[in-house]
């Protein structure tokens, strides 16, 4: 963010931020209107929102731009993964391939770990895909 501030300027910004928390600010009201509404066990995510609002059409507009936020936000956040890596990376192919063994045998287990006991959930299912790639495209540039 401190990036996007530098490019947009201060104010662009704080105007920027300031719409975004106004508007959720409505959404959430709307949200909670509509559970007042149709009752707090049929509206409980923003895709039932959509279905309470405007039916099966609202359902799968909500569905599809929710799931487009999670794959931009997954690109984002490989991309985040990335440059930071960059900054850690070793100079030599060697000490590259080093690191990337050393962040699979940390991660890899990890991961089996928490499917395996089941505390995985979505979201961190997402999380561990988008370091997987990120991951994977470590290894292509390290070897």
């Amino acid at each position: 963010m401190p990036y996007g501030f530098h490019l947009c300027g201060l104010h662009l910004a704080l105007a920027v931020i300031t719409l975004n928390a106004a508007l959720s600010f409505i959404t959430c009201l709307f949200l909670v209107e509509t559970a007042e509404r149709y009752g707090p066990r049929r509206v409980k995510t923003f895709i039932d929102f959509g279905m309470a609002c405007f039916g099966q059409t609202g359902y799968y507009a909500v569905a599809i731009l929710f799931l487009l936020n999670q794959i931009l936000t997954s690109i984002g956040y490989i991309i985040f993964f990335l440059q930071q890596l960059s900054g850690i990376m070793p100079e030599t192919k060697s000490d590259q391939g080093l690191l990337c063994f050393l962040l699979s045998v940390v991660f890899v287990p990890l991961v089996i770990i928490l499917f395996k006991f089941g505390s995985a959930r979505y979201l961190q299912a997402v999380a561990i895909a988008t370091l997987l790639v990120a991951l994977i495209l470590l290894y292509s540039a390290a070897f």
